[in-house]
């Protein structure tokens, strides 16, 4: 369903901007190569089953801990296709979230005064069960774009979806308290796919006729997600 309706969502824009188009005196395309951070929400890294029994139970030592932010990088493609309305697509991949659930072996054994009982040593272990995700995302936006200061300094409010890829894995190690790992065992790897609305705010400055600087500030509305992205364009040719 919201496959569908993201492709409505696309058809709708480029008639818009084919209308446009039509009407505006020159139309120009820009590539675009940039770095930027990105904060998901932690619903997405949200407690298994196996973690809230984990996190209930008196029997171990029980923490866990979330990397919601990552850094990532961007491809784009924007193009000018009126006097002040466009269309840019971002191609978003880099991106790595984790989830840590460390589990430390019963309070008796950490807690106990004696270490070593009939010539064998009693050491505490430390199992990590990890969560990690990479993915990547592809988006789609219309934009409209008015100047601040003429052929140098542009505001744009941009509306759009994005459709993102992820596949996350379990890894799950033993150490002793000191860090030193037993073995390691990895999980499956399971795969994600999800379109999502997203609206952007950037502003836009070009050096040169052909050389420019955008920041682009992107929440997800009803998330508290949150992207940031700094981009260098160079204009590729003119409609």
């Amino acid at each position: 369903m919201r496959s569908k309706k993201s492709l409505w969502w696309f058809t709708i824009s480029l008639i818009v901007l084919w209308v446009t188009n039509v009407q505006a005196k020159e139309s120009t395309c820009s590539l675009g190569l940039g770095a930027g951070y990105v904060k998901i929400s932690t619903s997405v890294l949200k407690l298994t089953n196996l973690e809230k029994k984990l996190a209930k139970s008196d029997d171990v030592n029980y923490s866990r801990s979330v990397d919601n932010e990552s850094t990532a990088h961007e491809l784009s493609i924007d193009c000018l296709l009126g006097n002040n309305f466009g269309i840019r697509g971002s191609y978003i991949d880099g991106l790595e979230f984790s989830a840590t659930n460390t589990i430390t072996s019963p309070k008796f054994f950490l807690e106990s005064p004696i270490d070593e009982i009939d010539g064998i040593t009693i050491q505490s272990l430390k199992a990590k069960v990890t969560r990690k995700i990479s993915g990547s995302a592809t988006g789609v936006f219309v934009y409209y774009r008015f100047d601040v200061v003429p052929s140098f300094a542009t505001v744009s409010v941009e509306g759009g979806s994005y459709y993102v890829r992820a596949e996350s894995y379990w890894k799950a190690s033993l150490e002793n308290v000191d860090g030193e790992k037993y073995f390691t065992l990895l999980g499956e790897t399971e795969y994600q796919r999800e379109y999502f609305p997203s609206i952007a705010f950037s502003g836009n400055l070009n050096f040169t006729p052909s050389m420019g600087l955008s920041a682009h500030y992107m929440p997800v509305p009803g998330k508290t997600t949150r992207m940031l992205f700094l981009t260098f364009t160079w204009r590729l040719w003119r409609l």
